[in-house]
C-alpha cells in the first residue's frame, strides 16, 4: 500500500512533549544551540540536515520485499509486531516515510527479506562489504542501517538503512549481548568515535549495531542507554533530549519492552529540540483524505522540520483503542 500526499493534515495528532531547546541546562538561562551533526554522517537519520518539507510517500514494506528509493531520505521502520492490528494489510508489514531530496546522491533501503535463522549471517556479510540476494543478484543494498525490526513468532527480521556512494567510509560492528550489559557497550562504542544506529532484541538478547566515520575519527560521544515501556517512552524521549542526547537507535517490543539509545558529542549538554506525536489506527475522522492513521503523525512532525528518528505501532493507552507514536528530532 502506498500513499501519497497530496494535502497537509487537517489536525490528526496529539503532542505528547517537547523538549526545551531554549533555555540553559537549568531551564532559566540564556539559550545555548546544540551542536548539529554533518549532512554526510549518516549515522543520525537526518536529524538537523533537512529543512521542513512533507514526506512524498507513506508506505509500507511487506516481508519478502526489497524497496530502493533512490534520492529520498526515508524514516526508519516503524517497530511493530509482524501481524499489525489492521486487516486491511498482509501479515507482515512495517511502516515507513520517505522524503524526496533531489540530487543528494542518497538511497534508502527497506529490507524485508530476512529469516530470523540468517540474521547473523546477513550482519556478517554485511560487515565485510559481502551480503547480496540471490534472487537480485548484482544488487547492492549495503548501507548504514538505521533500524533492525525482529518478530520472533515469524521468525522474519527487516532493516531500513541509508545508502550513498561512499559506503565504505561507515564500518559497521555489531553483536549480541544481555540487556545489562547494552550500556557498557554504547559508551565504549561513543568513547571510540561509533554511534548506535540500531538496536533489536531476539530472545531476550539485544542485537546492537553501531557505525564508525571514516571522515571523523576524533569526535568522542557519550552515550545513554534507556529500557523503556510503550508508556514511558514518550517522557524517556524526552529526557534525552534535554541531556543533549539525539536518539540514534530505538526498537524492542510490546512484551520484553524498548530500547532508546541517546548519543552526543562528549560534554555537549545543550539541550536538543524533540517532539513526540501519536495517532490512532483505525484513522480518526478528521485524518486528511488519502492520509490515515500513522501519516498524519509523520507529516505532522516533517512540515515542522523534525527528522523522524523512531516510531513503534500497535500498543495502546490502557483503552481499545491503539496508537503510534513518533520521535522527531531536530
Amino acid at each position: 500500500m502506498r500513499i501519497p500526499f497530496t494535502r497537509a493534515p487537517r489536525a490528526p495528532v496529539v503532542l505528547l512533549a517537547l523538549a526545551c531547546a531554549s533555555c540553559g541546562r537549568d531551564g532559566t538561562g540564556p539559550p545555548s544551540s546544540p551542536p548539529i551533526p554533518a549532512a554526510a554522517d549518516l549515522r543520525f537519520k537526518g536529524v538537523g540536515t533537512r529543512s521542513a518539507a512533507a514526506p512524498q510517500l507513506f508506505s509500507n514494506l511487506l516481508a519478502g520485499q526489497l524497496q530502493v528509493h533512490a534520492n529520498r531520505l526515508g524514516t526508519p521502520l516503524t517497530v511493530s509486531p509482524c501481524a499489525p492490528p489492521n486487516p486491511t494489510l498482509p501479515s507482515c508489514s512495517w511502516s515507513f516515510g520517505v522524503f524526496d531530496m533531489p540530487g543528494s546522491g542518497l538511497n534508502t533501503v527497506y529490507y524485508g527479506l530476512g529469516s530470523l535463522a540468517q540474521l547473523t549471517t546477513d550482519l556478517g556479510a554485511l560487515q565485510r562489504w559481502a551480503f547480496n540476494i540471490p534472487s537480485r543478484p548484482g544488487e547492492d543494498i549495503s548501507s548504514v542501517i538505521t533500524s533492525l525490526v525482529i518478530d520472533a513468532p515469524s521468525g522474519e527480521y527487516a532493516t531500513s538503512g541509508i545508502q550513498t556512494g561512499q559506503m565504505r567510509e561507515f564500518d559497521l560492528v555489531w553483536g549480541s549481548l544481555s540487556p545489562g550489559a547494552l550500556q557498557a557497550t554504547a559508551s565504549e562504542a561513543g568513547a571510540q568515535g561509533r554511534v548506535i544506529t540500531a538496536v533489536a532484541i531476539d530472545a531476550g538478547s539485544v542485537v546492537y549495531l553501531s557505525y564508525g566515520w571514516e571522515r571523523d575519527r576524533s569526535t568522542v560521544y557519550e552515550a545513554k542507554v534507556v529500557a523503556a515501556r510503550f508508556g514511558t517512552v514518550a517522557r524517556d524521549a524526552t529526557n534525552l533530549a534535554r541531556d543533549g542526547y539525539i536518539i540514534t537507535a530505538l526498537g524492542g517490543n510490546l512484551t520484553e519492552g524498548y530500547f532508546l539509545v541517546g548519543t552526543r558529542v562528549r560534554g555537549q549538554v545543550a539541550p536538543r529540540p524533540l517532539k513526540i506525536a501519536t495517532d490512532s489506527i483505525p484513522s480518526q475522522p478528521n485524518d486528511p483524505a488519502g492520509c490515515p492513521g500513522a501519516c498524519g503523525a509523520v507529516v505532522s512532525l516533517a512540515r515542522e522540520g523534525y527528522a523522524i528518528t523512531g516510531g513503534i505501532l500497535g500498543a495502546h493507552d490502557g483503552t481499545s483503542r491503539l496508537f503510534n507514536i513518533f520521535i522527531g528530532e531536530k
